[in-house]
């Protein structure tokens, strides 16, 4: 990582911000989202822009909602990765990394998680942030 990739990143956050209509989206739909670069050991977004796919576990308003992003990583469920298929492939969704996000950052839904891989989703954040 370099200050290149945070002032990239800051470039492409401002247009976001400005430029990008809101968009309609629901609980359990999966979202590639401008995900950002981010501080440390935050999960980051990948390429130019910086995208990641993340699960949105809960809708907050029009506007904002809280989510989990996404890995092509399978890891044991104890490291916070929690295993689920969309269109036959294993991802995970990784736990340790849920924020809330504006729905600015979304680029394009890619598809909807199945309600049990959802709900075990869901329990696991609740078992270790609730």
């Amino acid at each position: 990582m370099t200050v290149h990739d945070f002032v990239s990143w800051i470039d492409l956050k401002i247009k976001a911000h400005f430029a990008k209509p809101r968009i309609l989206f629901r609980e359990r739909e999966i979202w590639m989202t401008y995900y950002g670069q981010n501080v440390g050991s935050e999960e980051n977004g990948k390429g130019e822009q910086f995208h990641r796919p993340v699960i949105i576990l809960k809708k907050l308003n029009s506007e904002i909602f809280i989510c989990v992003p996404t890995s092509t990583v399978v890891k044991p469920e104890k490291s916070y990765y929690v295993p689920y298929r969309q269109r036959g492939v294993v991802y995970s969704a990784m736990i340790s990394h849920v924020r809330t996000l504006d729905a600015k950052r979304c680029v394009y839904r890619m598809g909807r998680i199945d309600e049990q891989d959802f709900g075990r989703i869901k329990g696991f954040v609740a078992q270790y942030f609730l």
